[in-house]
């Protein structure tokens, strides 16, 4: 006769255990939960509070499967430049700068937008102050990855598949409830890890017998070759930018059609050339070409500058003695080519 049958203490203790580095996984998610409550607590007049974490383990196409076009996504790193994602899905987006810019949710809810980068200049804060605190919790566990801090906001969330090099990730799924005398958003927060690259003797191991047994240089440069093809077929954006203005908020609120926005003389010299991320890829002059708006790369950037014929500079000669600078309408110029 089985006496553990009848016996619900016994039957327990002979019961089938979970595995102990899924129990370590989930203890190492629950650090993330209260590090992100409390982070997002400390915003006045808001109170966090964290659900029970997902975790898993995900290929770079299903993470970027699980991030919403309006989300914001950041990129973290690690002190070795490992990058990795921080993610707040729409609803705790909206939600967290609705409380950090009016001091309360309201009611109804702000219809949701795309993310910006005076949105990142926010959230950066909130995103380092929960990996700080996860990192110190989480610590003792041997799987664990620190050091990730807040490393730049993507502007284009189609160039993340080039900007993460890794190619799995320990995803944790974070449900996140934002709340305040009034009102409640149910949001998620999505925190994406690189794994450690396997070394080059398992990926051998992993690889087919026939792979392995071609020539190791002819299977690198048809690898390269194919994938420099994809990336230079890449769609790119430039934007010549002519100068930048810092305004009060006040001012920026109170801008009506016919305002005038200055800018200083020396700055209508000079031209940055920007990527779509806003990555700052060369110095230019303004100028015309073939009866178009043109700008030359005078500095940076690749190629001869000086060999574009009939190019019409158009830099301005200072006086020597300076006039009052002639108001410019707007603050930047783009590059029609």
């Amino acid at each position: 006769m089985d006496h553990s049958q009848g016996n619900p203490v016994l039957r327990r203790k002979l019961g089938r255990r979970a595995p102990a580095a899924a129990v370590a996984g989930q203890v190492g998610a629950r650090h993330l939960s209260r590090a992100l409550a409390r982070a997002t607590s400390s915003i006045p007049g808001l109170v966090g509070s964290c659900g029970e974490p997902a975790r898993r383990i995900a290929a770079v196409a299903e993470l970027l499967d699980l991030v919403d076009a309006e989300a914001f996504v950041a990129l973290i790193a690690d002190p070795s430049g490992a990058v990795g994602l921080a993610v707040f899905d729409p609803v705790s987006t909206v939600a967290l700068i609705e409380a950090m810019t009016i001091g309360r949710l309201s009611r109804k809810p702000p219809p949701q937008r795309r993310a910006t980068q005076t949105d990142a200049l926010l959230l950066r804060d909130v995103i380092d102050a929960a990996l700080e605190e996860y990192d110190r919790h989480a610590g003792a566990d041997p799987d664990h990855r620190s050091g990730f801090r807040f490393q730049r906001f993507p502007v284009d969330y189609r160039l993340l598949d080039l900007l993460l090099e890794a190619r799995r990730f320990d995803l944790i799924l974070q449900p996140l409830a934002l709340l305040d005398e009034d009102a409640r958003r149910d949001g998620q927060f999505l925190l994406a890890l690189p794994q450690t690259l396997p070394s080059a003797s398992t990926e051998a191991a992993d690889a087919p017998a026939a792979e392995r047994h071609a020539a190791p240089g002819a299977r690198g440069d048809a690898w390269a070759r194919a994938l420099e093809a994809q990336v230079m077929a890449a769609p790119t954006e430039l934007s010549a930018v002519l100068g930048r203005v810092t305004l009060p908020l006040s001012e920026v609120m109170g801008l009506s059609v016919g305002n005038r926005l200055n800018l200083p003389l020396a700055k209508l010299e000079e031209v940055e050339i920007e990527a779509l991320d806003g990555q700052v890829l060369g110095q230019g002059r303004l100028g015309q070409y073939r009866a178009m708006r043109a700008v030359r790369l005078i500095a940076a950037g690749h190629g001869n500058a000086s060999a574009v014929p009939d190019f019409e500079d158009h830099g301005v000669t200072r006086p020597s003695a300076a006039p009052p600078a002639e108001p410019v309408p707007g603050a930047a110029a783009s590059d029609p080519e």
